[in-house]
């Protein structure tokens, strides 16, 4: 998706048939490691990653099973591919 500078994006991300609290937004940009941007607990605020250099531009807006990443104010340096993660954990370790 391509967006004119200066606007906001929302990136939508929609978890179903897990039994999980916690969704995770990752930025990976080309030559770069995985950089997450922050996550959110299942009706809480999000809590963004303090060492990423553009933490306050990102917010996470929830509804039912959707955790949509917003871009407020986008700029170039933005450019990446954005990934949702969420996995469940099991307490049945052996």
């Amino acid at each position: 998706m391509t967006k004119e500078e200066g606007k906001s994006v929302y990136i939508s991300c929609e978890v179903t048939g897990l039994d999980t609290d916690y969704v995770h937004w990752y930025q990976k940009k080309e030559d770069e490691a995985f950089k997450r941007i922050l996550y959110v607990k299942t009706k809480s605020k999000p809590v963004p990653e303090t060492n990423h250099p553009d933490a306050k531009d990102f917010d996470v807006l929830t509804q039912n099973n959707n955790y949509d990443l917003k871009i407020t104010n986008v700029k170039k340096r933005h450019s990446g591919v954005y990934y949702c993660a969420s996995w469940e954990y099991s307490s049945d370790a052996r």
